[in-house]
């Protein structure tokens, strides 16, 4: 067992303890074990509404239903248009009988899977959880669950490099991107992100701002700054041009401050960094980004935090804190115990 796995495992257990506290109404004790297992202490100078917090945002599912079938057509069309050769996409079992008709009329190639790999043990089997692959053809959507279901059930040992090469190929990411990451442990996002942070310069291209948008950036780059990356969100651009809202409107949610703690908590602002310095108006939690990130312990730290980022309008930060004023007055002090409990990036 990698040292990694076992911190993921360590953070999963943290979560579910906190999830059960939350059911129990023990909201505060639930607060302190999850900023043990994000690796921060919160100071707040107001009065928390905990009760609050703790109800998630929920989704309306035909709201889910039609952000799938989007999705579904855009990575069509991605394949249509020469960008890759195969893909796939996780969403509920209870839209596979929906997928499956609508697939069938789009007349693609397809396969699909509706048992969890052993990519994370037992623990993190997500019964609920169905996948579709998608080829030019049968073959090669077929080649991509194949090759998949064979990375993804290693368990964490090291997957042969033509393995993941192929599947590169395969799902059309660029050669620097697949050579970047090349250990199984890099598949946890993240690890990926926060070595896509480290491999970053001074550049954070909009364009490959997957915090808001998976649309144009399919793949984890191997930076932020990665021009062949860069060049594909472009051409998806042009592909998706009558489907997206205008440019305008895209580059202003992707031109923004992100705030990253996991994949499951994050937050997007409506703002400009300057030095060290944050000031917004207004901002997007993960809650209302991503359909996962709504749900239970980590729903409920989002939504702690964007207590605090409501009453805010600027950050100040460092490798060591965050500190969140409403004007001079100071509204939290987030401390990090890591030096990559969380991470600001500023896509422009």
């Amino acid at each position: 067992m990698t040292r990694i796995y076992q911190e993921l495992l360590k953070f999963k257990r943290s979560i579910n303890e906190a999830q059960d506290l939350i059911g129990k109404k023990e909201f505060g004790s639930a607060l302190i074990k999850l900023q043990s297992a994000f690796g921060v202490k919160i100071k707040f100078y107001f009065e928390l509404d905990l009760s609050k917090a703790a109800k998630s945002a929920k989704m309306n599912w035909r709201e889910k239903e039609k952000a799938l079938f989007f999705r579904l057509e855009c990575l069509i069309r991605d394949i249509q248009a020469g960008h890759r050769k195969a893909g796939f996409l996780f969403f509920e079992k209870r839209f596979l009988p929906g997928v499956r008709n609508f697939l069938k009329k789009e007349k693609a190639s397809f396969f699909e899977k509706t048992e969890p790999d052993d990519f994370f043990g037992e623990e993190f089997h997500d019964r609920d959880l169905a996948v579709i692959f998608l080829g030019e053809s049968d073959f090669f959507a077929q080649r991509a669950r194949y090759l998949n279901g064979i990375k993804n059930g290693a368990k964490f040992a090291k997957v042969g490099g033509q393995i993941n090469r192929e599947l590169g190929f395969l799902f059309g990411y660029p050669s620097c991107c697949v050579d970047d990451f090349m250990t199984k442990d890099a598949y946890l996002d993240r690890v990926f992100v926060r070595k896509i942070f480290k491999n970053t310069g001074r550049d954070f291209f909009w364009e490959l701002n997957f915090f808001v948008s998976r649309l144009l950036t399919y793949h984890f780059p191997c930076s932020f700054g990665c021009q062949k990356s860069r060049v594909l969100a472009r051409k998806r651009l042009k592909i998706l041009n009558d489907k997206l809202p205008p440019l305008k409107e895209i580059k202003a949610l992707a031109a923004a401050p992100v705030i990253f703690f996991t994949e499951d908590a994050y937050f997007s602002f409506f703002g400009k960094i300057k030095g060290n310095e944050l000031k917004y108006e207004k901002f997007l939690p993960s809650s209302q980004i991503s359909f996962s990130c709504s749900r239970g312990a980590n729903g409920f730290f989002v939504n702690v935090l964007s207590q605090a980022f409501a009453r805010g309008d600027r950050i100040v930060f460092s490798e060591k804190s965050l500190s969140v004023f409403a004007g001079q007055k100071l509204v939290a002090q987030i401390r990090g115990r890591r030096g990559d409990s969380y991470l600001v990036m500023n896509f422009k």
